[in-house]
């Protein structure tokens, strides 16, 4: 591994352990789901419930973009620092190397 990558890596590993194993996504504020006509909501899902709002999307139709850039993130975030979550919300990472 590039030390590059490394260094990204680590970063991945505190980034993820500061934030509950959170994984990006899309809410829907205040019980409003997609087509009500409501602002979606970039938002860091914790591990152990709750979330943490980063950004908000005037349109409805930026949900779907959204999502993709969600997706990407979520999908780099486990390949630099892969974890297992088990059925009570624990996650454990594979490559554990004493970052904090």
């Amino acid at each position: 591994m590039t030390d590059e990558r490394t260094e990204l890596a680590q970063r991945a590993l505190q980034w993820a352990k500061g934030n509950d194993g959170g994984r990006l996504g899309v809410w829907w504020p205040a019980g409003s789901k997609p087509g009500s006509g409501a602002q979606p909501i970039m938002a860091i899902m914790w591990d152990h419930g709750g979330t943490g709002e980063l950004g908000v999307f005037y349109d409805e139709d930026d949900a779907e973009i959204m999502g993709l850039i969600c997706d990407v993130f979520n999908w780099a975030l486990e390949e630099l620092a892969p974890s297992e979550r088990s059925y009570y919300g624990s996650r454990t990472y594979k490559e554990d190397d004493g970052v904090a």
